[in-house]
């Protein structure tokens, strides 16, 4: 099992959204994903916190207690009198444990926005190397520590907390420096920076202000700076100044995932890249929220039989927000419908306030979905889905719990039925396109208009 898939066993036990897990660890959703599809590892504070809200050690969560379940699943014991080596000495590392290492190390390398040189591959390589060291060495004190005191409770979890503490502490202090060191050898620029200027909500772009001055000045010196909004990449030339400051406007297609670069180019034609800032959520940020919600039931009283999903009459909710920063876009319409794949299966109708809702009805919005059936076979997802029409005639899809073929089987074995979590695909379609729909088809659609 990877560090990713721990995560996911241990928050769906725990009964966690992704978005409930990324705001107590101050991350984003995104982030969590990442996590559980093992595309990032998670920092090492974060690896602290995470064994502490799942009441798990960080070595289960990095898989370093297998080595201990395969010899208990073996029957080997330890007997009277007997001292047996349950981790190797903090100063050796095992051939798992270098594994790791070379794991981390290689996911970090690949997120780098530009190549690096076999010198600074081989000071990062060790640099990580210590950090797993101290952190190894660590865990093995504790280790150690929760044999001897293992007779008395109580004194035994003061002690785990205090070198939690002060693990965490060595290790944060330790990261950083090497961050600060690695990124004071690496930067192209004494100063750079990508800062938003202006968004055009009607036409769908943002303009960001991007500057950089290289550290090095030389003649022929140009620098070119990218936006790669997840979609394409557009780009601009800087215009340099007397100070030897490259500054343009650069305009993009406003996305949730936005990476601006600078391209610095050298007399000699050679290129590096370095990546001035990233930006989250910009395009949900600006929509306005309308929150799906249904009457407890949802797609849970589905039921599967011989590959026919019975989805049965019920009422699905949505209840109307704002926007979460700047101006506050006015809905124009909003529609409900069940989609599997992301392709329309059919649109529930709106009602009018029904007589068994008993709660307040103000900004609330209302759709009844028939009884219908839906073939689904091994891999197919279904979910009721909202389609946001603003003002600015921008269309934005919210998707709400997802259940796959697997999910419904569980019925047929007498468990419950489960939501699933979001795939790691799934993550940035909330566009329109994404799930196989026009303004033309929209507009001949049932829904409410304001």
């Amino acid at each position: 099992m990877t560090i990713g898939e721990r995560i996911a066993l241990k928050r769906r036990e725990q009964g966690l959204s992704q978005e409930a897990l990324g705001e107590s660890l101050g991350v984003t959703r995104q982030s969590i994903s990442k996590w559980e599809g093992d595309m990032t590892l998670p920092e090492i504070d974060k690896l602290i916190t995470l064994s502490r809200l799942f009441n798990v050690s960080v070595g289960w969560l990095l898989g370093e207690e297998r080595r201990e379940n395969a010899r208990s699943e073996t029957g080997e014991e330890e007997t009277a009198g007997e001292e047996t080596e349950s981790v190797p000495p903090p100063e050796e590392l095992s051939e798992e444990q270098l594994r790791m290492v070379e794991e981390i190390v290689g996911r970090y390398l690949a997120a780098q926005p530009r190549p690096l040189s076999a010198r600074q591959r081989r000071g990062l390589g060790l640099a990580a190397a210590l950090v797993v060291l101290c952190f190894a060495a660590g865990f093995f004190s504790l280790s150690g520590q929760i044999k001897e005191m293992k007779e008395d409770n109580q004194y035994l979890r003061q002690a785990i907390s205090e070198v939690n503490y002060s693990v965490s502490g060595q290790i944060n202090g330790i990261t950083r420096r090497v961050e600060e060191a690695f990124e004071d050898q690496t930067d192209l620029f004494t100063r750079c920076d990508a800062v938003k200027s202006a968004v055009d909500y009607r036409g769908g772009t943002v303009t960001f202000r991007v500057y950089a001055l290289p550290k090095f000045y030389e003649t022929g010196m140009s620098v070119t700076f990218l936006a790669d909004n997840g979609r394409d990449t557009v780009k601009a030339v800087g215009s340099p100044s007397p100070s030897g400051m490259f500054e343009a406007p650069l305009i993009c297609v406003l996305t949730d995932d936005i990476s601006v670069y600078a391209v610095l180019q050298r007399s000699d034609g050679t290129e590096e890249r370095q990546l001035l800032a990233q930006f989250c959520d910009l395009y949900s940020d600006t929509v306005p929220e309308v929150q799906l919600r249904s009457d407890g039931s949802g797609l849970m009283e589905a039921s599967l039989s011989d590959g026919v999903l019975t989805v049965p009459e019920q009422l699905v909710m949505a209840i109307r927000g704002a926007a979460a920063f700047g101006p506050e876009a006015k809905i124009k319409a909003v529609q409900a419908g069940l989609f599997k794949n992301r392709h329309l299966v059919e649109w529930c109708e709106p009602t009018e306030v029904p007589e068994e809702y008993t709660g307040a009805a103000e900004d609330w919005l209302f759709f009844r979905m028939r009884e219908r059936s839906v073939l689904l076979e091994p891999g197919d997802a279904v979910c009721y889905a909202l389609v946001i029409t603003d003002e600015y005639n921008r269309v934005t899809v919210w998707y709400g719990d997802l259940y796959n073929y697997e999910s419904f089987q569980d019925r047929e074995k007498g468990l419950p039925v489960s939501q699933q979590p979001v795939p790691a695909d799934w993550e940035e379609y909330v566009f329109m396109e994404d799930w196989n729909l026009t303004k033309e088809f929209l507009e001949r659609s049932p829904g409410y208009r304001f």
